[in-house]
């Protein structure tokens, strides 16, 4: 059953603020404390990257996040793991070619430590 105290869903939302934030700076170090290096993303296009895949990607500067906007943000908590869903309004940048989106996102969160991780997210296109 959905659970989880009020400031559990606050700082789950604010774990996505944060995460957002740091792929829009291109801060690898602020981007790791918030996502787990077990990370597993699945893009709108059916890309898989784990998360040394994504730091080769920010590092090189193959991949550059430009605009990512979230709305109808809604979560869940089940025990130590969090569940995000949002709308997307992306622009990055692969390659040197620009591309934008707007997708239905599930994410997945863990509480680690200090806070939540992200462990894994799907990205489904919107027409």
């Amino acid at each position: 059953m959905n659970s989880g105290t009020p400031e559990d869903h606050e700082s789950l939302v604010t774990a996505h603020h944060a995460r957002v934030a740091a792929l829009l700076a291109g801060d690898l170090d602020a981007l790791g404390k918030v996502v787990g290096k077990d990370l597993v993303f699945i893009s709108a296009a059916g890309q898989t990257m784990k998360w040394p895949d994504v730091v080769t990607s920010i590092g090189s500067g193959s991949l550059k996040m430009l605009r990512m906007d979230s709305s109808n943000i809604e979560t869940r908590i089940y025990g130590d793991v969090g569940l995000l869903t949002y709308k997307a309004n992306t622009a990055s940048e692969h390659d040197g070619e620009k591309v934008e989106a707007t997708t239905l996102s599930v994410t997945v969160y863990v509480k680690r430590g200090n806070g939540w991780q992200m462990v894994s997210q799907q990205h489904s296109p919107l027409a």
